[in-house]
């Protein structure tokens, strides 16, 4: 629905730890085209939101826009933060507990997708957007993930042969991009991932298609490892979640005798 993003941030505008929570406020303008919606927030409470807009109803022309709140504060106008492009961009904020935030993307270049990235902050203060992914493969649904250091980590599904989508990772490490990294040779068809790190960097990246979970891990500075095989039978809805030690868990729903 048109007013799907406008009405979403109900939470973010009271203090949910003393139960009182604020009215609606309206992000992006009323009678637009605005959805997708990623909020992040620093160890302030300061926050970052970001979402498509399409630029005339039904046009199919979208970009990406950005609010941001300081805590306790006022959402900001919207500003935009990528260049029009004809497809959906699908975008995911992360932001630390400093206030660093990164913003990635899927959009066109030339035939194909790519993934986008600019980094700002909660002050509202955005760089120039990059293309960290490569120019000649088709590449979607971005990922992010910031720690303590505000070095960056972006994952997404890169196409490869016989239409498999292949969990591809990317480290920003010293104002500087690694190659992507393909992790597993992937799927026919669409799958779940999440993406998560710990203030020291510590890195745990889990994709879930078909039967199997699998899940691979970076130690802050490192490489991934191998994949590893979480689970081989039929599930539902695998997340991740990881703390400030870097422990990471993972759960998901089984079937089992018709039942979950």
């Amino acid at each position: 629905a048109p007013a799907a993003v406008l009405l979403l941030l109900l939470a973010f505008a009271g203090r949910a730890e003393a139960g009182d929570w604020g009215t609606p406020v309206d992000l992006s303008g009323i009678g637009e085209f605005a959805e997708r919606l990623s909020v992040g927030s620093d160890g302030a409470g300061d926050q970052v939101a970001v979402w498509e807009h399409e630029l005339t109803a039904g046009g199919g022309t979208w970009m990406i826009q950005a609010a941001v709140r300081p805590a306790g504060g006022m959402w900001s106008a919207p500003v935009d933060l990528s260049s029009p492009a004809i497809s959906d961009r699908a975008p995911s904020v992360s932001v630390n507990q400093f206030g660093e935030a990164i913003v990635a993307w899927q959009g066109p270049d030339g035939g194909e997708e790519v993934i986008e990235v600019v980094h700002g902050d909660v002050a509202g203060d955005w760089g120039t957007p990059e293309v960290i992914s490569e120019t000649d493969i088709g590449s979607i649904t971005a990922e992010t993930a910031l720690d303590g250091d505000g070095n960056a980590i972006v994952a997404w599904r890169e196409r490869g042969a016989g239409s498999h989508l292949m969990p591809t990772v990317a480290v920003e490490e010293g104002g500087s991009w690694s190659a992507p990294d393909v992790l597993s040779p992937g799927y026919t068809s669409e799958y779940h991932s999440q993406l998560v790190v710990d203030p020291a960097g510590e890195a745990v990246f889990l994709w879930a298609g078909g039967e199997t979970i699998e899940a691979a891990r970076r130690p802050t500075g490192g490489s991934w490892s191998a994949p590893t095989v979480l689970l081989d039978e039929s599930f539902e809805a695998p997340k991740l979640t990881i703390n400030e030690a870097g422990e990471a868990a993972a759960t998901w729903e089984n079937w089992g005798g018709g039942r979950h």
